[in-house]
């Protein structure tokens, strides 16, 4: 039963670590689209403002998605690399 429940916790740790994985991603795409898009924009006004507050916003959200990351991987208890049903011989 513990080896089901242990399963069953490294499945939802692998399932979360891929969401922030997929989140880390997408805010990496659209930091590249943006600053892209940022040639476009006039010198000042109220879209510089939006541009910027964007960029900031997607700096923090990536920043976060990191931390995250980093704080899964560092979970007591959890080692996805190894295979929990083999038996030292």
């Amino acid at each position: 039963m513990q080896s089901l429940l242990d399963r069953a916790e490294a499945v939802f740790h692998l399932v979360v670590a891929l969401f922030l994985l997929i989140g880390l991603v997408a805010t990496v795409r659209r930091v590249v689209v943006v600053t892209a898009e940022v040639e476009s924009y006039p010198d000042g006004g109220r879209e510089l403002t939006n541009f910027l507050l964007e960029l900031a916003l997607l700096a923090a959200l990536t920043i976060a998605f990191a931390v995250a990351l980093y704080l899964l991987r560092r979970a007591p208890g959890l080692d996805l690399r190894t295979d929990s049903t083999s038996q030292p011989s």
